[in-house]
This record gives C-alpha cells, sequence and structure tokens, in this order.
C-alpha cells in the first residue's frame, strides 16, 4: 500500500510516518511539507493524510484537487483523510 503524509510540520509528518512504519510495516510511506509538493509529484497514493490548516494551498484545496484528478470517491480511488 503507498501512503502519502502531507503537513507542514515536520515532527507530525515524522509521527505519522512512524506509526505507519510500525503498524504497516508493509506498506510505503512518503512525506511532503505542502500539498503542492504532494501534488507535482505526480504520484497516486491508496491513503493521503493531509493537514487541512497549511500555509498555501490547504488541505480541503489539495483533497478537492486530487479528487479532480484522480476519481476519488468512484470506488476505485485514494482514500484522503483529515489529521
Amino acid at each position: 500500500m503507498d501512503i502519502a503524509a502531507v503537513d507542514d510540520e515536520k515532527a507530525i509528518r515524522e509521527h505519522i510516518c512512524g506509526l505507519v512504519e510500525e503498524q504497516q510495516p508493509e506498506s510505503r510511506i512518503e512525506a511532503y511539507a505542502t500539498g503542492e509538493e504532494l501534488l507535482a509529484s505526480g504520484k497516486r497514493f491508496d491513503i493521503v493524510f493531509l493537514d487541512i490548516q497549511m500555509e498555501g494551498m490547504n488541505g480541503i484545496e489539495v483533497a478537492r484537487s486530487l479528487r479532480e484528478k484522480q476519481n476519488v470517491g468512484t470506488g476505485n480511488g485514494q482514500k484522503i483523510l483529515p489529521e
């Protein structure tokens, strides 16, 4: 399973990554400091943890963009979870 954690606070990104690595060692997690970085990566993830209150694009804007680009919510898309 491919997972992304997006948060402008490094400590929170590290915490989420640590939890995922501990609980789901077979999964792959990538951390991003901004929504723009995540979107620029062009990668598709099964689960995306998003910080709702970030500078620049906030988590809600990132989620909307992901849904528009990747058909999230159709049963075949990624899960987006607010932090």
